[in-house]
Order: structure tokens, then sequence, then C-alpha cells
């Protein structure tokens, strides 16, 4: 709540809002807003009046908080007042390997659109199949963050191995990976890769297949101060999908995580 910006004000008014008395001198060298600005000000040391505390008030404007959009989907963010803001990125985990077939589904890109540049964090790689017979499908690589401030690669997954499919990669700076199983277990929220799956046929000369766990998603972060971005501009958002091969073994999903302060 701000003081008016006009008309009557009396210092009743002023103390009732900010709490300093009814004596004008209390409110030397006091921080002070106004409603749409992060700026802090503050009152002269020196002689003030009445009419200085037109449309002020005593805290700041600015909401601090963290968002989290985990759903993947494509979004608008409105940009808040802010003293600093942060974005950080995770892209969706890599699917693990099947027991035959082709190659698993990769993870999502996560990302903004800020002006002049796209940052985010690219998904981890699905694992690759088990061969007939015996086979032990390959690993899928880890995604990587990009255009942030700091950025960082996910882990790859662990070729398959019998009797277990191969792990997935856990995300960078966060997002576990998903175990090897007979059915590949998921991969961890956010971005890490899917475990793949495990395969005996039971017969004489048995049949086994590994699939390769999923990648984990990368990593991206940026932070800016007051003035780097316009309070009230929209951006593009989009949160990416883990990889997705059916009931089992798919990958985390992405985050895109906002944290004003």
């Amino acid at each position: 709540m701000a003081l008016p910006t006009s008309g009557t004000l009396s210092i009743g008014t002023i103390n009732a809002l900010f709490g300093r008395g009814n004596d004008l001198g209390s409110y030397q060298g006091t921080a002070y807003y106004f409603p749409n600005s992060a700026t802090t000000y503050y009152f002269s040391s020196g002689v003030i009046s009445i009419s200085d505390f037109y449309g002020t008030q005593p805290n700041s404007p600015v909401v601090p908080g963290t968002t989290d959009y985990s759903t993947p989907g494509t979004y608008t963010y409105t940009v808040p007042l802010f003293n600093t803001i942060t974005f950080q990125f995770w892209g969706g985990g890599g699917a693990g390997g099947p027991t035959g077939g082709s190659q698993a589904p990769s993870g999502q890109t996560s990302y903004i659109d800020f002006p002049g540049v796209t940052i985010g964090a690219v998904g981890g790689t699905g694992g690759y199949a088990g061969y007939y017979r015996r086979g032990a499908g390959a690993g899928g690589p880890g995604g990587y963050g990009f255009n942030g401030s700091t950025n960082g690669n996910g882990a790859s997954g662990n070729g398959g191995f019998t009797p277990y499919g191969g792990n997935g990669g856990a995300a960078y700076a966060g997002g576990g990976g998903g175990a090897g199983g007979y059915s590949g277990s998921p991969g961890g929220f956010p971005g890490g890769g899917g475990g793949g799956d495990y395969y005996n046929d039971g017969s004489s000369s048995p049949n086994y297949q590994a699939g390769g766990g999923g990648g984990g998603s990368g990593f991206s972060q940026i932070v800016y101060s007051a003035g780097g971005l316009t309070p009230g501009a929209g951006l593009n958002l989009v949160v990416g999908a883990g990889g997705n091969r059916g009931a089992s073994g798919y990958g985390g999903s992405g985050l895109v995580r906002i944290i004003v302060a």
C-alpha cells in the first residue's frame, strides 16, 4: 500500500503507514519506495516536508519467491519487479533403451527466449536398444546447457549389461538417473535419464538383451540484476518433456525454476 499521490495528506496518515511517529524529523534518512519501482530511495537527512511523502510506501514492492515450471509445455512468463532474478533450466532426461527395436527417445530442451538470446538446457539422449543374443545397448549421452552464465553437462547413461539394463545418467546440478531393471526404471526429476530394459527368453540358448540407460539433461543458469530485464515484459518459456517410450524407462521431465529476490 502506498500513500496518495495528491490531495490532503497528514502526519497521522504518514505515521499510520510508516510507523515512525508524528515528528517529521524522525523520518530523515528513512528508506522508501514507489509502487512500480524496485529502486530504494531515502528521505533527506535535512529538512523534509509532508509533500515529500506523496505516492511513497515503506516496503519494497518486490515480492521475493521461487516459481517452478515443471509440467512440459509452453508458457508466457511476465517479468515482475526484481532486484535480482535467477533462471535455472533442466532439460528432459533421455529414455532408457528397450530390448530390441530402435534407439529410445531423447529428452526435450527447456529454454526461455530472452531479448536477443535464447538460454536453456538440452535434454539427454535416449539409450540404445539391446542386441539379439546377449547384446548390450550403449548408454545415451548427457545433455548440455547453453548461453547461461553457468552451464553444465548431464551424465551419460551406462551401457546395458546382463542381467540388468544400463543405469540412466543423472542431470547436472540435480535430477537422479533411473536404475536399470527388468522393466527400466523412470528417470528422476528433474531431467534424470531412464533405465534400460532387460530381457531373457528363458530358452536353452537364452536370448539376453539389455538396453542402455538414457542420458541425463544438461543445466544452465543466468542471473539478471535490476535493469537487465524490463518488468512487465512477456517471455516465451518452454519446459522440455523427458523421453517417453511407454510405461517404463522414461526420462524425467525438465524444469525451469525462477527465483526472484
